[in-house]
């Protein structure tokens, strides 16, 4: 078999595939997989990806996973020594984020070339140089770590354990440290506490001794290794931090009740774990596979070089103005009694929203049904909320929670159906009200949501089909012309539980006018789970999972084009002093640019910290997530949206990664750019910041400028004005102007003023002459830097 052509024990090696078929095994290896020819169904977890050619995975140590594929295949796994990764790291635990399946990074094309840089070097040398090779392999192995995982550190003190992280920390520890010599001194040491403690605790914790628990850790691993390698038992037993081979087998016997050669034997999986013979000429056939890959890539001239934004000023595709659809309020009541229009004013006419999200319109505080029989309700309360909305032109967008809505009302009906039917009645009964105050024209303009609590286990999906189905009806015996969606799926959601969910759907006589997801980051936040981390760690997290739901829709065969984030934001806790930084501005301007072009609206949450519960904090700034602050003051996440509003553009030139472009067609240009860093696994282990502002260069990953180059082709010589505007650490952070003061509460009237005319951005003027129809420009962005580049032919 020709087919491991080289090895380094120590931490590398990889072996080709041509099998379509390996049943679900695990092994303590990382293991990288890439798909040379051929598409197949990889499982992992329970979850299940489809891989096409090119594609990347990583599979993180002893997880589980398998491969189906009824075509012919090629692919080749990176086998990297797991233990070995962690001594490198000096960490506890390391966790890859890796799926090209399921997202797009651009980092993954440098991945897609050191593999083949690998590969080339194998088919092209019949006796490798080690160093070089492992130079490759190293420099591999630097990328994965540096763009797509998270490590836990063994550091002492590094990480402040809590005691609801102390559990996994001692899992961390242990899974990190089996094969050595340890016991309850060397826990209770990287704790820092005291061994009868630690042995309490893990009592209490794991619900066996400590040496039981660490034997029961070592003998998985052990078990692995006997059925995936050759390797002896003594070597087995040594390499599993059991101190000899005598006392492995003894302990051994006890569990299993055989000896580990006799159950070596008996679940020997050779299916599993050998490679199929490769034919006498892979050589040849991984030449080809990778040169025609390289002229493939050749041919599409893809410019690696993602800071420069060529476009022709001749372009004339519409611009949407996605993210000025709708953005989220609060609940009703909070509405009723609030004073601050002019706060109103600011986002609706700087910012240029055009509907509030709102929910629990029938909360019990407006008193509008006391759950009788009568057929007389009081919308006087509800009558003053939306006549506020109406007269500052904002829609309403109307979320509805059936079943919640149902208590708030307290109808008690013989049945859960018959509860519904007479929630729609009165839902019927508002809408008739409102459009006699309104009028039916203005009214079936407004966006009703009817969402669905998928973290409540026990609410029935049958349940809410039949609700929105009611709903629907209800509304439409108005006028067709109602929009009616829903559900508010979670984005976090696996592609299994989206496709089981909508394909019900679209089965059902009324589907949704528009598609509603919603990112809701406060919902299960576990680290075990691959998705929890990816919404922490992507960047580019919320646009892949909205390509995941759209290729979901598309092949479900159901036309729906009107797909919107009813809700979004990176943290929903209203006390994380991030919401108050630069940072938050350049999440938003990222997000918007991603998503451009895929949906039809991103509400974002929320507009005003006026309306939060804690709008009365004594602290000018408490981590809300609203633009503004209570008092009014503009954060920079209001300067997110007022730079994306600047200028009329009304085509759409061109974006990349870090930047947009439009024009209002008349040789004036508009580009929106930003340089928002990637937090760390350091912010994810403390998403809930302390009220106090932190040194938010902690919790990114990298603390670097971004230059960044623009190029307009096909536009007219002369001379045009360059105006920057920019947000940063120094010009337009009402954090850092308020950190100046000493972060002072009860601040007087004066001094509030005063931090308005202190945080504004910053502006820069210049002209440039052009002599050959292009227009050529550059921004250096420090980090977590937006501006606004605004460019205005000189006639």
């Amino acid at each position: 078999m020709d087919n491991n052509n080289s090895k380094n024990a120590q931490l590398f090696n990889f072996l080709f595939y041509e099998q379509k078929n390996i049943e679900v095994h695990q092994h303590h290896d990382v293991e990288l997989l890439y798909v040379l020819k051929g598409t197949i169904q990889l499982t992992i977890e329970e979850e299940c990806f489809l891989l096409k050619k090119q594609d990347v995975v990583i599979i993180n140590s002893s997880f589980k996973h398998g491969i189906k594929s009824e075509q012919e295949v090629m692919y080749v796994v990176f086998h990297f020594n797991y233990r070995k990764i962690l001594e490198l790291l000096h960490a506890s635990k390391v966790f890859f984020l890796c799926n090209s399946s399921i997202e797009e990074k651009d980092q993954y094309a440098i991945i897609r070339k050191y593999v083949a840089n690998i590969l080339k070097f194998h088919y092209e040398n019949q006796i490798p140089n080690g160093i070089s090779l492992n130079s490759l392999y190293y420099q591999l192995l630097d990328l994965l770590i540096h763009h797509f995982s998270v490590t836990y550190t063994t550091e002492p003190g590094v990480v402040q354990h809590r005691e609801e992280g102390r559990k996994s920390e001692i899992e961390n520890y242990i899974e990190a440290n089996y094969f050595k010599n340890i016991g309850l001194k060397e826990i209770a040491d990287f704790l820092y506490l005291s061994a009868p403690y630690v042995s309490k605790y893990f009592k209490e914790q794991f619900g066996m001794n400590f040496y039981k628990y660490l034997n029961k850790v070592r003998f998985s691993h052990a078990i692995n290794e006997l059925l995936s390698t050759n390797h002896s038992i003594t070597s087995i037993a040594m390499n599993n931090g059991f101190p000899n081979v005598s006392s492995f087998s003894k302990l051994f016997k006890e569990i299993y009740k055989n000896t580990p050669h006799d159950y070596r034997l008996k679940h020997m999986r050779q299916l599993h774990n050998e490679p199929s013979e490769l034919p006498s000429n892979w050589r040849e056939n991984v030449r080809e596979i990778l040169e025609a890959k390289e002229r493939e890539e050749n041919t599409r001239n893809v410019l690696d070089n993602a800071s420069l934004l060529e476009v022709s000023g001749k372009d004339h595709t519409p611009f949407n103005k996605y993210w000025t659809k709708v953005i989220n309020l609060n609940e009703t009541i909070m509405l009723k009694n609030f004073s601050s229009k002019e706060q109103f004013i600011l986002i609706k006419q700087q910012l240029g929203f055009e509907y509030g999200r709102i929910w629990n319109i029938f909360s019990k505080e407006l008193k509008i049904f006391d759950g009788s029989k009568s057929d007389k309700f009081n919308f006087f309360n509800l009558e003053r909320i939306f006549d506020f909305l109406m007269e500052h032109q904002i829609k309403p967008y109307i979320m509805l929670n059936p079943l919640e809505d149902i208590q708030h009302l307290d109808i008690k009906e013989s049945t859960q159906e018959e509860n519904v039917k007479k929630y729609t009645w009165i839902l019927q009964s508002f809408i008739s009200h409102v459009i006699n105050r309104y009028g039916i024209k203005q009214v079936q303009e407004w966006y009703f949501e009817v969402v669905f609590n998928f973290e409540d286990n026990t609410v029935n999906e049958t349940l809410y089909f039949r609700s929105f189905s009611l709903i629907k009806e209800g509304l439409y015996s108005f006028s067709p012309e109602f929009k009616v969606g829903g559900p508010g799926l979670p984005i976090h959601l696996s592609a299994d539980r989206f496709k089981t969910f909508l394909a019900e759907w679209f089965l059902q006589a009324h589907q949704p006018d528009f598609l509603t997801l919603v990112s809701d980051f406060q919902s299960g936040l576990g680290i075990k789970e691959e998705r929890e981390l990816r919404r922490i760690m992507d960047a580019q997290y919320i646009q892949n999972q909205v390509l995941m739901v759209k290729r979901i829709v598309s092949d479900s065969g159901y036309e729906i084009n009107d797909i919107q984030i009813s809700n979004w934001d990176f943290n929903m806790s209203n006390q994380n002093m991030l919401n108050d930084s630069c940072y938050k501005a350049a999440y938003l301007i990222n997000n918007i640019i991603d998503c451009y072009g895929h949906l039809q609206a991103m509400g974002y949450w929320y507009a005003l910290d006026a309306l939060s519960d804690l709008a009365d904090t004594p602290n000018l700034l408490y981590g809300g997530s609203g633009l503004l602050s209570s008092q009014g003051l503009k954060k920079p996440s209001y300067y997110a949206y007022y730079f994306l509003n600047i200028g009329k553009g009304k085509y759409f030139l061109g974006k990349n990664k870090y930047s947009l472009m439009t024009t209002d067609g008349t040789d004036n240009y508009f580009i929106i750019c930003h340089n928002c860093g990637s937090l760390n696994y350091k912010y994810y282990m403390d998403q809930m910041l302390s009220d106090k502002p932190m040194v938010y260069a902690d919790f990114f990953e990298e603390e670097t400028s971004l230059k960044l180059q623009f190029r307009i082709r096909n536009i007219n010589n002369g001379v045009y004005k360059i105006k920057v505007r920019s947000v940063n650490e120094k010009y337009g952070s009402i954090q850092q102007e308020w950190m100046n003061l000493n972060m002072g509460q009860d601040l007087s009237n004066s001094e509030i003023e005063y931090l308005k005319q202190r945080a504004v951005p910053h502006m820069k003027i210049y002209q440039v002459e052009v002599s050959n129809g292009i227009l050529e420009l550059d921004a250096v962005l420090d980090l977590n830097e937006v501006k606004s580049i605004r460019v205005i032919y000189q006639h």
